[in-house]
């Protein structure tokens, strides 16, 4: 029985730990305030969910629409191009990552 129950605690636990995002946005007057924390791959998962709605909108009404003409052959060239051109460090492709992981949770 006491095994059940510690596994039912640790569950518990990890859900919780799990749903957590290592940041916090806070408004003072119309200026938003985000503080991150954490790996890379933390704090850019904590950036996507705290920013997400507002990133997307970024993302659809300026590159997606204005930089690559909402074209899908020349987004797919122009990240193609990237990919092929530029070394990214790895910090930044992990926090990359947790940003469209938390964009994903939000």
């Amino acid at each position: 029985m006491n095994k059940f129950l510690l596994t039912l605690i640790l569950c518990a636990a990890t859900l919780f730990l799990g749903a957590q995002a290592n940041g916090n946005l806070q408004y003072i007057g119309d200026k938003a305030i985000l503080h991150v924390w954490g790996t890379h791959y933390e704090r850019g998962h904590a950036q996507g969910y705290f920013t997400g709605a507002a990133i997307m909108e970024v993302f659809d009404q300026f590159y997606y629409s204005m930089v690559t003409f909402s074209n899908p052959t020349y987004y797919n060239y122009l990240s193609s191009f990237y990919q092929d051109h530029f070394d990214t460090d790895p910090r930044i492709y992990s926090e990359a990552q947790g940003m469209i992981a938390g964009i994903g949770e939000a």
